[in-house]
């Protein structure tokens, strides 16, 4: 599965909309969500196994922009894989892209339609997705993400670890990464050539031929 980056205005305005929403198990109507304009939705378990996940669901946020992009897809994914029924489903995708793979992934294992030890899900570039909370969710239940980004590319360091909620400034918007991080350096001189796929295509090379432990389970 692979989800490409930003490619219109449209999509750099979702990009922009840092605004947070809870998801997963309580389904936010984005429809009544704009019309409300409510800033913060409380998140739910979305299995109610018990009080365990609760408490560690509780208060996750994902940014607006990539989880609408998520749910305009979600439903095609989910049957694609229900129908194909592949022994595996690696994900591997770019900026806005990566970021929409990193609340997805969350959601095919959430939702028992891919298995974690069965989802390896490749980011790259991924800008910061949701807050802190969200990102200790993920981290728990996706065992096999992993976060490749180059130290010389902005997109990565945004949103802001703190953003200013414009509804509600007190508190602000916090934001984390997550997934397993793994890095390299190019500085190609320019913000777009920092974050360029054919910089990450150099990279990812670079780490290959330098044998890093994580890109030994692209080759299933």
């Amino acid at each position: 599965i692979t989800i490409r980056g930003t490619s219109n205005l449209a999509e750099a305005i979702i990009d922009l909309n840092t605004d947070q929403v809870g998801n997963f198990a309580k389904k936010v109507d984005v429809d009544n969500y704009r019309k409300s304009n409510k800033f913060m939705v409380q998140l739910q378990d979305s299995n109610a196994k018990g009080s365990s996940d609760e408490s560690l669901v509780n208060g996750a946020q994902v940014h607006y922009g990539f989880y609408v992009v998520w749910q305009s897809i979600q439903k095609s994914i989910e049957k694609y894989i229900e129908d194909v029924k592949p022994d595996y489903v690696v994900m591997g995708s770019h900026s806005l892209g990566a970021a929409v793979a990193t609340i997805g992934g969350f959601e095919l294992i959430s939702n028992n339609i891919v298995k974690p030890d069965r989802l390896f899900n490749y980011t790259f570039a991924a800008p910061r997705s949701g807050n802190p909370k969200y990102a200790k969710v993920v981290d728990t239940k996706v065992p096999n993400l992993y976060r490749y980004f180059n130290t010389s590319d902005l997109i990565p360091t945004l949103p802001l670890a703190v953003m200013p909620n414009w509804s509600n400034v007190n508190p602000p918007y916090e934001f984390s990464h997550t997934g397993y991080p793994v890095h390299f350096t190019y500085n190609g001189g320019s913000v777009a050539n920092n974050h360029s796929t054919g910089t990450y295509q150099k990279g990812i090379q670079y780490l290959i031929d330098n044998s890093n432990p994580t890109l030994s389970k692209l080759i299933i």
